[in-house]
């Protein structure tokens, strides 16, 4: 994804490809450019996962994840739970 969305973005945006469909000729290469970055995005979060496994391999335990991170489960439970006792 990274490698093809790259190379397919780098084509579209050298030659600023528009739309053929549109009388306005909407510039088509940003939203082609978005592959590319998606695919980055994802590379970095494989690689964080990665990077966690290993740490469970060496201590034995599997690293928390951040407050900020929670199941949307837990989290609907509990705001039901809070709007009960209110």
């Amino acid at each position: 994804m990274v490698f093809t969305g790259g190379q397919y973005a780098y084509e579209s945006a050298r030659i600023l490809e528009s739309s053929v469909n549109s009388p306005a000729g909407v510039p088509v290469w940003p939203l082609k450019s978005i592959i590319f970055v998606a695919g980055v995005t994802l590379l970095i979060a494989g690689a964080a996962e990665v990077m966690r496994c290993l740490v469970c391999i060496r201590t034995g335990e599997w690293l928390s994840r951040g407050s900020d991170v929670e199941e949307l489960e837990q989290v609907l439970i509990q705001q039901h739970a809070e709007k009960e006792k209110s």
